[in-house]
C-alpha cells in the first residue's frame, strides 16, 4: 500500500505568499515609459503571463510601426528588438529589486502556514517568474530561508 502522505507543497511567490499590491505591473509600466514604450497599465495587466522580454519586444516592434502580435514573439525570435528590450528588462528588474528591498511583505498567514507545513514533516518551497536577483532580495528581506521556514526557492533561472 503506498503511502499518501504529502512530502512537499510548492507555492508561488508574488500576490500568493508575498504582497504584490500591483508592483510587477506598475514596474513593469514603469520600465516601458522611461523607455517612451506606448502602453497603459491596464495593457500591461493583459499580458501579465507573457515572458517579460518578449512583452518589451512586442512594444518596441510596435513603436516601430512592425504589424505584429505579442504572441508571435513566443513563436519567433526578433533580433531587431531584442537588444533595446533587453535594456528594458533590465531597468524592469532593477525598479523590481528597489521595490522588494523596500518593500517585500508576506501576505497575512504566510508564515504560520510554513510552519504548520514544517512541524508536520512537508518540506516547503516556494517559485517564481521571477529571476534570481529579485527573488534573492526578497527572500532576504522576509527571511524565510535564512529562519528556515522554505526549504527551496525555483526561480526562472
Amino acid at each position: 500500500m503506498p503511502d499518501n502522505k504529502i512530502s512537499m507543497v510548492m507555492f508561488d511567490l508574488s500576490g500568493t505568499t508575498i504582497r504584490d499590491d500591483q508592483a510587477v505591473r506598475d514596474c513593469l509600466y514603469k520600465a516601458a515609459q522611461e523607455f517612451n514604450l506606448k502602453t497603459t497599465p491596464e495593457e500591461i495587466l493583459m499580458h501579465m503571463g507573457t515572458n517579460k522580454i518578449h512583452l518589451y519586444q512586442f512594444l518596441i516592434a510596435r513603436s516601430r510601426g512592425k504589424k505584429i502580435e505579442i504572441e508571435d514573439f513566443e513563436r519567433i525570435k526578433d533580433p531587431d528588438t531584442l537588444e533595446e528590450a533587453m535594456k528594458v528588462f533590465e531597468r524592469y528588474q532593477q525598479l523590481m529589486i528597489d521595490h522588494y528591498r523596500e518593500h517585500a511583505q508576506s501576505v497575512p498567514g504566510t508564515e504560520e502556514t510554513f510552519q504548520w507545513c514544517r512541524e508536520r514533516g512537508i518540506k516547503v518551497c516556494v517559485d517564481t517568474g521571477f529571476h534570481r536577483p529579485v527573488v534573492e532580495v526578497i527572500m532576504e528581506k522576509v527571511g524565510w530561508v535564512k529562519n528556515k521556514l522554505v526549504d527551496l526557492v525555483v526561480d526562472v533561472e
